[in-house]
Formats: C-alpha cells, structure tokens, sequence
C-alpha cells in the first residue's frame, strides 16, 4: 500500500508556521495527518486491520469458545499444522484422468470432493484420487477451464 504520509514535522512541511497559525499547531488537518500517519506506521492493510479487530472482539468477548477457537488455529499455525484448502468438501475439481492401466489418457475429468480426496468413475469402477496440496494447479484443477489451460501448456512444451 502507498503511503500518502511522510517523515517530519507536518507544521514544518506544510510551512503552516510561515502563517499565523490560530490553533497553535493543533489544526483539525494536523490531527487528520498524525493519525493517518500512525495508521500507516503499523504496516498493515484495512482488511488486516478488520481481521485483527474482529480477533481481540471474540477474544474478549463473552463467548469464550470463540476465543478459544482462535487460540487453537493460531497454536496449529505456529506449529506448522495449519493448512488453508483451496476448496471444501462438496465442490467439484478436475483431473487430467487415465485408464485403469495408466496408459490412455483419458482427459479432463470432474471429481467431487468428498474428504480430500476425490472421486473418479474410471471404466465404471470409483477410485480414490488424494489431493495433495503440492499437485493443485499442476495435476488437479478448481475448473475446468485451468485444466483445460495447463493441458494446453504441456501440449505446447
């Protein structure tokens, strides 16, 4: 995010001293800078700071499973447990799908998310297809128009 505040004195930049300046240095457009400029000193976005008030709300709030809830996600994050999925049980994802021998290529094939892992209707038969986090957007696809486009890639290579 681009600043819009600057290092220094904003009495001193604006060359409000060179004026009578009425409020002493305490005008509503030096007040407005020193704020914006603590604001921006912390680094961090608008969403991050609406992410971060909704956290300390819950946390003090009366509903202690809330805050609970956020400690536990924020302990797996720390200890490296915390994974975000790119979709969710129910949806659908697509395969570049195979025979049952691994030998004709079979195309793009929808499979639905039942538990992170995927299930494909090859020759008549289900079979499981793990979703390894590592493989999204290289062997698995939240549409079919990437798949489509990363099938189009190889070709190409």
């Amino acid at each position: 995010m681009e600043r819009l505040t600057f290092e220094g004195n904003f009495c001193d930049i604006a060359q409000c001293r060179d004026l009578p300046c009425p409020c002493n240095g305490e005008c509503s457009q030096r007040k407005v800078w020193e704020r914006l400029k603590a604001y921006e000193d912390t680094g961090l976005t608008p969403e991050q700071c609406e992410n971060e008030k909704a956290i300390v709300e819950s946390a003090f709030s009366d509903d202690t499973s809330k805050a609970e809830r956020i400690r536990e996600l924020l302990k797996a994050d720390k200890d490296g447990r915390m994974v975000v999925l790119p979709c969710k049980v129910g949806d659908t994802v697509y395969f570049r799908t195979y025979d049952c021998n691994g030998t004709v290529d079979l195309g793009i094939q929808p499979h639905k998310v039942t538990a992170i892992v995927g299930h494909a209707i090859v020759r008549g038969e289900y079979t499981d297809v793990g979703l390894s986090q590592g493989q999204y957007g290289v062997s698995w696809f939240l549409t079919r128009e990437e798949a489509e486009s990363a099938l189009e890639a190889m070709k190409d290579e």
